[in-house]
């Protein structure tokens, strides 16, 4: 698992095998996906250092990548939050669609009723 970097596709490849008898191979000693757990954590702190170093070098990508991610307390984020009058839920009132033809059909017939008294 060390040689392949902690990935089971190339762990298959070196060892001729498919990546379902790495993963049952995981399965039963509990060992190898420690080794692959330990690996992955490094691989993150990598990845983790690389980024707070963009951070530093002033890339806007980086920045807004990890205030998105990690200033969400903060407020950076996406995510909007929408509420009713003074904070409060948002109203709503269901209206059958069956309602709303009728009541359209209705003032379709008042309608049509004027137009005939006023051609009489």
């Amino acid at each position: 698992m060390r040689a392949s970097g902690g990935l089971r596709t190339v762990a298959a490849a070196k060892l001729g095998c498919s990546n379902a008898t790495i993963t049952n191979y995981c399965r039963k000693h509990p060992v190898l996906k420690e080794i692959e757990d330990e690996i992955t954590e490094r691989h993150l702190d990598l990845a983790e250092h690389k980024l707070i170093s963009a951070i530093k070098e002033g890339d806007m990508t980086a920045i807004i990548f990890f205030l998105k991610t990690k200033g969400r307390h903060r407020g950076y984020s996406q995510r909007m939050e929408v509420t009713g009058a003074d904070g409060g839920p948002i109203q709503t009132e269901l209206i059958e669609a069956s309602e709303r033809v009728a009541g359209k059909l209705a003032s379709m017939l008042a309608a049509a009723r004027a137009d005939i008294s006023q051609a009489n």
